[in-house]
């Protein structure tokens, strides 16, 4: 009986573009138009890269023609359906109708992406490794790299699948949309779906952002070799260093060894501690918040933090010779400007939080829905990806002949800089600026939000005690944090001990403190 029940809807109306008769009679022959013009163009490069023998040699062809199948067989999930409810008044999709589109529109989406990225790698190898570019780039790796672009939109699309299709619909049935798609679908189930909505966008967004990340960086890195190598054809290229020396903490046998075992502890219970911080978060129902979903996601950002550095200056602990690839740099300089700058945002965001709930209590609930705390951790990401990728384009264009001995335990921005075989003190000055336009704009409005706070705390004394309580706790994370990096980068003291141990205070420590003083305010 429950079974039969489960599913009480067996149609969805979708809502379409407009209401206006006039608007779709002209919507239906422009988007007829377009998908004619899709299908066309798409099957005559399928048909051309098959047919012709000159480009079955190409992996780039062979690449494309993947590319055009994929763009039109995803056009054709939602397309003809939408074409055709133009001339209905009455625009309905079965239930499994609705399943289907929703299962192939992420299956071809995630496999499209995906092999964006292999397409970024041929790109990258053609460019920067042109005489392996035919023994890399074999048939047997193109079969499976497509191969694998299928897979993992396969098992992104069946993430999602596997808990909708087990979904109770029984009430109202209306999509504003033109199709069906998880976020608008999951919202009409006659069940609490939080979870649900948390894991479909999570794995969205995992799969999306990941992709867009590592095209950005592939095409960065492919134009600053395409720009080396024309500097080199005119002469005018310096950067022959290929690694950098990391001085370390100490020179020491037995101090490294004390400092191994030391840090490679803190950065377990670092990791330990802030899984299960997110686990909890994730699997507890009375945690699903908009305050304990900001945590979790600080707690994922410490545990970030933490791995940009440390584990490489723990296996450094034990080597005579510390030494990083150049690319390793660059990427140890992008990742900890981007989760730093990430972090930075996430507790304004925060501070925003927690001024809602003091000071508009019986708005929080429609103030903080999950779709604005989903797009504020969002625009955190993407202001610390901004951030990381301005400094990225920065350093990794400038000329290195030597030293290249880095005086601390990873690369950071300001030591790089000072080897370059230029003047850097306009660059340095650059560096200072757009670091405290980030780190002091981030720490002035939690400032001004805490203060805030506090002045309308001592005018409301009911629930006082608590929400003071957590107001200590998010200012003591805020000053363990900022103060270190606005002295590193924004306002720098060039005394290179206490560089190394406020470089040490804030990547290794911070995020073992922050989810400790978190949690353990917010159980008071």
């Amino acid at each position: 009986m429950d079974v039969k029940n489960s599913f009480m809807i067996s149609e969805f109306v979708l809502l379409g573009l407009t209401s206006s008769w006039e608007l779709e009679i002209f919507f239906f022959c422009i988007f007829l138009m377009a998908y004619a013009a899709i299908m066309a163009g798409n099957l005559f490069i399928v048909i051309t890269v098959t047919c012709d023998s000159h480009l079955h040699s190409k992996p780039m062809y062979f690449l494309l023609g993947n590319l055009s199948f994929l763009d039109m067989s995803l056009s054709t999930i939602a397309t003809p359906k939408m074409i055709t409810d133009f001339l209905r008044e009455k625009k309905t999709i079965s239930l499994w109708g609705c399943m289907a589109q929703m299962f192939f529109l992420h299956f071809l989406g995630g496999s499209e992406v995906t092999l964006l990225i292999v397409m970024a790698v041929d790109h990258y190898i053609a460019i920067c490794k042109p005489l392996h570019y035919t023994a890399i780039m074999s048939r047997r790796v193109l079969v499976g790299s497509v191969l694998l672009s299928w897979a993992v939109g396969f098992v992104h699309t069946m993430s999602q699948m596997v808990f909708t299709v087990t979904l109770p619909f029984c009430g109202p049935n209306v999509v504003d949309d033109i199709f069906c798609d998880f976020p608008l679908v999951i919202k009409l189930a006659c069940t609490e779906t939080y979870v649900l909505e948390l894991l479909v966008i999570a794995d969205s967004g995992l799969l999306s952002f990941t992709c867009f990340t590592l095209l950005l960086i592939s095409y960065t890195v492919i134009l600053v070799i395409s720009e080396g190598t024309l500097n080199e054809m005119d002469g005018g290229n310096q950067s022959t260093v290929s690694e950098f020396v990391l001085l370390g903490l100490g020179h020491s046998w037995s101090m490294q060894v004390l400092l191994f075992m030391i840090f490679l502890i803190l950065y377990l219970i670092i990791v330990s501690g802030n899984i299960v911080i997110v686990t909890l978060i994730i699997t507890d129902p009375h945690l699903h918040s908009p305050m304990y979903f900001f945590l979790a996601n600080l707690s994922f950002v410490d545990m970030w933090l933490s791995s940009v550095t440390t584990p490489k200056m723990i296996s450094d602990f034990l080597r005579e010779n510390k030494i990083i690839s150049f690319a390793g740099c660059m990427c140890q300089i992008f990742f900890a400007h981007f989760i730093a700058a990430s972090e930075m945002v996430l507790l304004v965001v925060m501070a925003y939080d927690r001024y809602v709930a003091i000071c508009k209590p019986l708005h929080y609930s429609s103030i903080m829905s999950l779709q604005r705390c989903t797009g504020l951790v969002v625009s955190s990401w993407t202001i610390g990806f901004v951030h990381a990728m301005s400094h990225l384009f920065v350093i990794a264009q400038l000329p290195f002949c030597g030293p290249r001995e880095i005086d601390s335990f990873f690369c950071d921005m300001p030591l790089v800089i000072k080897l370059a075989c230029m003047d850097s003190k306009n660059l340095d000055m650059l560096m200072n600026v757009e670091c405290g336009v980030v780190g002091l704009t981030c720490f002035i409005l939690l400032l001004i939000s805490y203060m805030y706070i506090l002045s309308v705390l001592q005018s409301s004394r009911t629930g006082a005690s608590k929400a003071l309580s957590t107001c200590s706790a998010h200012v003591t994370v805020v000053v363990i944090f900022f103060v270190p990096c606005i002295f590193i980068y924004v306002c720098p003291l060039n005394i290179t001990w206490l560089d190394k141990l406020l470089a040490v205070f804030y990547s290794v420590y911070t995020p073992l403190l922050n989810p400790a003083i978190c949690t353990m305010r917010k159980k008071r």
